[in-house]
């Protein structure tokens, strides 16, 4: 069972195979969680809450570095919006709920100077977690593991299900808040 960047995965495997009939490797590379939120959940108040409470904690688990943690997050409806309401969540939680780890803040930090003054990313305060926001969607690769997100338009499930079944090698969890009926 190799757990690693998809790198060492590969790696292992190659030597593996060069031992002939031997072990079976299971690779367990990089892998990413997402979410689609649908409008009837980003446009609620109430039901809006309740999702944003929900991927905060799951963003903010062992501080973005769970190979869960969501890391793509396509909404459906006035994007932007949803992104300002998730920082502001991910700052009060780190604030009363869960801290950011000592070792892991200087990520944190650093990327905040890295994208000061950027109308792209949204900084919770001290860098509790970043929000990239995308206008287009696409299966966002994130260059550290941290309390760092990327939210992008959603037309509709159908078209998430399509940029996420070419990335489905990568993908971990997929988070759905969408009506009973969908």
């Amino acid at each position: 069972n190799v757990l690693g960047s998809e790198a060492t995965v590969r790696d292992i495997e190659a030597r593996a195979k060069r031992l002939g009939r031997g072990p079976i490797v299971l690779g367990h590379g990089h892998k990413i969680g997402a979410a689609y939120i649908a409008r009837e959940f980003a446009e609620s108040p109430a039901l809006c809450e309740k999702v944003i409470d929900g991927l905060v904690r799951d963003i903010s688990a062992f501080d973005g570095a769970a190979c869960y943690s969501v890391k793509n997050i396509y909404v459906q409806g006035d994007h932007r919006a949803f992104a300002s309401k998730l920082v502001e969540a991910l700052e009060r939680h780190a604030l009363r709920i869960s801290p950011v780890n000592p070792a892991m803040k200087p990520v944190g930090r650093s990327l905040a100077r890295v994208y000061a003054g950027s109308a792209a990313v949204l900084v919770a305060g001290d860098g509790a977690g970043l929000v990239r926001i995308a206008d287009k969607p696409a299966f966002w690769f994130p260059d550290e593991a941290y309390r760092y997100v990327q939210v992008m338009p959603a037309e509709n499930a159908a078209s998430v299900a399509s940029i996420l079944a070419g990335a489905s090698r990568f993908l971990q969890t997929v988070v759905a808040a969408v009506p009973d009926a969908e």
